[in-house]
């Protein structure tokens, strides 16, 4: 089956945000006022030339780009297509994302726990930026200037990473931890800077220093807390998160 026809079953499906609507008018000067019927004509058309990337179908017809997340049939944006402005996959480098439209694309189960986590860190005094990537929505957050975590999506699933930058304030919390997490902290990339600073980049950052279940760990900052959203790791997830964005104030 093509890419188009895959994406033909789900036209039903089709809907947008009311940010959406607004963006994509926007963006292509529409004055309908019936963004998804618009868009289904388009997808529908026999010119549309449709790709799968990561998370999302790319729709490219009669000159513009249509975004659609895969898993949950949101119309995330739409464009004119401008090749000095594209970027690989017919995203642009101009567009602004919320996070409204992250949480959107991402799976029921696990709306709640982000919406009410991003409540919390937002209230902390928590910056947000919104990316799109070809996997999906990157989204950081950060806290006088230094990111604290952010989430990406995988095949597997949505995945936090935290920036634990002063682990060694609430490293009680690591001998808390169900065996799952763990068992990913521990195979997590060692900092070569830590263990022989000589073996790597002196601009890389500094890793993580401390202990877990009574062993002394030297983890890489980019690996060494990065947990699959599940039931089991959500609570452990948010209380690393929010201890370390309390440390940062």
């Amino acid at each position: 089956m093509s890419e188009h026809s895959e994406l033909l079953k789900h036209i039903d499906q089709l809907h947008t945000t009311k940010l959406g609507v607004g963006r994509i008018k926007r963006n292509l000067s529409l004055n309908t006022e019936d963004v998804i019927a618009w868009c289904k004509v388009k997808i529908g058309s026999d010119d549309a030339v449709v790709t799968r990337k990561g998370k999302n179908w790319y729709v490219n017809v009669d000159g513009c780009m249509i975004t659609i997340n895969v898993y949950s049939d949101t119309v995330i944006t739409a464009h004119k297509i401008n090749d000095q402005l594209k970027r690989p996959g017919g995203v642009p480098m101009s567009e602004k994302y919320t996070f409204h439209d992250f949480l959107n694309a991402v799976d029921a189960e696990n709306q709640k726990f982000v919406s009410d986590l991003h409540n919390e860190l937002t209230g902390l005094g928590c910056k947000i930026e919104v990316k799109l990537a070809k996997s999906g929505y990157v989204v950081s957050y950060s806290l006088n200037k230094k990111t604290i975590a952010n989430y990406v999506f995988r095949k597997k699933g949505l995945i936090a990473r935290i920036y634990a930058n002063h682990i060694v304030q609430y490293m009680e919390i690591l001998d808390t931890l169900p065996d799952g997490m763990v068992r990913t902290i521990q195979e997590a990339p060692v900092c070569k800077r830590l263990v022989d600073p000589s073996t790597c980049n002196q601009r890389c950052s500094m890793g993580y220093d401390f202990i877990l279940k009574g062993e002394r760990m030297q983890k890489c900052r980019n690996g060494a807390f990065m947990f699959l959203l599940s039931e089991e790791n959500k609570p452990f997830i948010k209380a690393l998160l929010l201890n370390e964005a309390k440390a940062s104030v």
